[in-house]
């Protein structure tokens, strides 16, 4: 009695098993994440041209296979700083993120480190210094890439006007 008792104890658990097996949506494949770049190009020191003539310092990194840089078209992150664009941990997140797929600009801002110009804080032609870098930016980068500025990490306004 007790062989027959333990037989449908097994039996009700198989075939509560095979139940909650079939009533168990199976979740899709997800696609395996992309394979990271295994190197960046850096192009250190560019100088880009404010409104009013005065050049900021620029560096970008540029995801790479094999040293050759990828050709597809990628997002743009940029980073503008007073705390030196060449901080160890500054190009140390620039390289992570660029390994990862994007394109990164860190640039020190007026008057600041490798820039010219006067730093002021909270300066009005900040604003207009980071119009301009996003506007340029789709010009420095390769020709695949012209409009892959997606993502970046400033807010996007209308065109301002040049300050009296």
């Amino acid at each position: 009695m007790a062989s027959c008792l333990a037989a449908a104890v097994l039996t009700a658990a198989a075939a509560a098993s095979a139940t909650a097996k079939a009533a168990t949506p199976t979740a899709p494949a997800t696609p395996a994440p992309p394979e990271p770049y295994s190197a960046v190009v850096r192009q250190a020191d560019v100088m880009v041209s404010a409104r009013d003539g005065v050049k900021l310092a620029t560096d970008i990194y540029r995801p790479a296979k094999v040293g050759a840089v990828a050709s597809e078209r990628l997002p743009v992150l940029l980073h503008r700083t007073p705390y030196d664009k060449s901080d160890p941990a500054a190009v140390a997140i620039a390289e992570t993120l660029a390994k990862h797929g994007y394109v990164v600009i860190v640039q020190d801002t007026r008057g600041r480190h490798r820039s010219e110009g006067v730093f002021v804080k909270y300066y009005d032609y900040d604003a207009y210094d980071g119009f301009d870098t996003i506007e340029w930016s789709p010009s420095c980068l390769i020709r695949t890439a012209r409009s892959a500025c997606t993502a970046l990490l400033m807010p996007r306004t209308p065109k301002p006007t040049q300050p009296s």
